[in-house]
C-alpha cells in the first residue's frame, strides 16, 4: 500500500517521536506534518494517510470523508449484555466453551473475536487474522491501548492475537485440529445499515471470496465447528454446505458445519 505516516495536527512536536516508530515498525515513509490539514496532505502526497495522535491510529483514504480507527464499536454493547445473562447469538452457534481456541479468519474491528476472548476466558485462546497489514496493526495497537471499558473486555484485548495475512495461506500452515472453532465475516455481499466503523473500514477491507477450498481447509483445522456470519440473503450458506441458525428479523445470520470427526 502507498501510505504515508505523520502526526496529529495539534501537538505535532511531541507526537512525532512515536509516529516515526509507527512508520519504522511498518516500513512506511514518515513525513512531517507542517501543521497543514489532511485533505491538504492527501492531495498533495496522492497517498493514503495514517495519523498518529495521542489517543489513535488514523487512516486516511483518498476520496473518502471518514478514516479507519480501532473503536471496540458494537463490541461493548454485546459484551455488556452477554456479561449480564451470558447469552450472544454468535457464542451460542459456536457453541464456546471454557479454555477452547478460536481462530478468526476475518478480524476486522475484533468485535466477535472479543466476544470468543469473553466465552472462552483466560485459559482459553483467541488467534484474529486480518490481510491488510495497516489494518491490523492499528487494530492490535487499539486492543493494547483501549481504556474506556468494561474490566472484562478490557482483559479480553489484552489477550488476543492477532496476525497479518491470508487466511487461506495461514490455513494451510497449520497442523490439523489446531483451534476448537474457525470463524468466517466476510464482506457481505449484500449493502447493510452500518457503523460508523464498519463504514470506514470498507474501503480497506479485503474482498476475494470465501471459497469451497478455504472452508475445507477451515473444517481440517477446526476440531469442532467451522462458524460463517453473513447477509440473510446470502447465497454463500447453501452454496458452501453451512447449516443456518434462523433469527427473526436479523440482517444477517450465522451459519456452522460441524467437523465430521465430532458428529456422533
Amino acid at each position: 500500500m502507498n501510505v504515508n505516516v505523520t502526526t496529529a495536527r495539534k501537538r505535532a512536536d511531541k507526537l512525532e517521536a512515536p509516529a516515526k516508530q509507527v512508520a519504522d515498525d511498518l516500513q512506511m515513509p514518515f513525513r512531517q506534518r507542517q501543521d497543514r490539514s489532511v485533505e491538504q496532505l492527501l492531495a498533495e502526497w496522492e497517498t493514503d494517510l495514517l495519523v498518529v495522535g495521542s489517543n489513535r491510529l488514523s487512516l486516511y483514504r483518498q476520496g473518502q470523508n471518514v478514516p479507519f480507527f480501532y473503536h471496540p464499536n458494537a463490541a461493548q454493547v454485546r459484551a455488556k449484555a452477554y456479561l449480564k445473562n451470558g447469552y450472544d447469538t454468535f457464542i451460542e452457534t459456536a457453541a464456546l466453551k471454557t479454555g477452547e481456541s478460536v481462530l478468526d479468519c476475518t478480524l476486522g474491528l475484533a468485535a466477535d473475536a472479543l466476544m470468543a476472548k469473553l466465552a472462552v476466558g483466560p485459559s482459553g485462546r483467541v488467534t484474529g487474522v486480518e490481510a491488510n497489514p495497516i489494518m491490523a496493526y492499528i487494530v492490535k495497537t487499539g486492543l493494547r491501548s483501549w481504556q474506556d471499558a468494561h474490566p472484562s473486555l478490557l482483559s479480553a484485548m489484552r489477550t488476543i492475537e492477532v496476525m497479518t495475512g491470508h487466511h487461506f495461506h495461514l490455513l494451510k500452515s497449520l497442523p490439523d485440529n489446531s483451534f476448537d472453532v474457525v470463524y468466517f465475516d466476510p464482506m457481505f455481499e449484500v449493502t447493510i445499515h452500518a457503523s460508523i466503523g464498519i463504514q470506514a473500514l470498507k474501503p480497506f477491507a479485503h474482498y476475494e471470496p470465501l471459497s469451497q477450498e478455504i472452508v475445507q481447509e477451515a473444517l481440517r483445522v477446526a476440531k469442532r465447528r467451522v462458524v460463517l456470519k453473513d447477509h440473510w440473503q446470502s447465497s454463500r450458506f447453501s452454496e458452501l454446505g453451512f447449516q443456518v441458525r434462523k433469527r427473526r428479523v436479523a440482517e444477517f445470520q450465522y451459519g456452522m458445519i460441524d467437523n465430521e470427526t465430532e458428529v456422533k
